[in-house]
């Protein structure tokens, strides 16, 4: 009989348990929603490229972090803009390290 006792007080701290380090640590929820909106990310953060303001680029977040596309898209755009200078300096004739 004891064993069943012990059972059910086991069964109501878990279910306390649960509660109290839900209210503390949340539920899981998503992230809030991105601070600045801005409707068009692609051309903010293409505008910033060109103009060489890497601060200000933005992507917006998701579940498990940022937006992939969007990251892509930022990386392709400094991979070709890289590769626009290295092409620059080799016809100038400098040498590159």
């Amino acid at each position: 009989m004891t064993w069943i006792i012990y059972i059910c007080i086991l069964l109501v701290l878990i279910a306390v348990f649960t509660v109290v380090f839900g209210a503390l640590f949340g539920r899981g929820e998503s992230l809030p929603p991105f601070e600045e909106q801005i409707p068009d990310v692609a051309a903010h953060n293409d505008a910033a490229i060109r103009d060489g303001r890497v601060d200000d680029i933005r992507f917006r977040t998701v579940l498990r972090g940022y937006r992939m596309d969007e990251v892509d898209r930022v990386i392709g755009a400094y991979e070709a803009k890289v590769a626009e200078l290295t092409a620059r300096l080799e016809r100038q004739g400098s040498p590159i390290d």
